[in-house]
């Protein structure tokens, strides 16, 4: 009867979080919305690990929209997991040509590389 007058008092536009703290004691409540605050961090887990990639942008999307399907969170967590491609920086000579297949510096104004024989561009 006393939670029919609460939500009779209250109207359609009740909140939800009074409605809550109305019906159950306080500790109950604190253990509700903290289990949902670690359901949320357990949820974003591979968005958080790997928030500093180059890819975090699309871990955090493939996260967010199939993260709830349980294959979708695996493969985010393996990808936020997994570590980056190595970046291979190719030295050129200022105002010079270069390979772009193996890399080499081209000498002079020659138009093949004289490592592998590519036209350079």
């Amino acid at each position: 009867m006393a939670m029919e007058a609460a939500i009779i008092a209250h109207g359609a536009g009740c909140n939800f979080l009074a409605f809550l703290a109305y019906l159950k004691p306080e500790e109950d409540v604190k253990m509700f919305f903290s289990a949902g605050l670690g359901g949320l961090v357990l949820y974003f887990l591979p968005s958080i690990i790997g928030r500093n990639k180059r890819n975090a942008g699309a871990i955090f999307l493939l996260n967010f929209f199939l993260g709830w399907t349980v294959v979708g969170w695996i493969v985010a967590m393996v990808w936020a997991c997994s570590e980056n491609p190595p970046v291979h920086y190719v030295p050129v000579a200022p105002g010079g040509l270069f390979c772009t297949a193996c890399g080499h510096p081209a000498a002079g104004p020659a138009r093949f590389c004289a490592s592998c024989g590519r036209v350079l561009y």
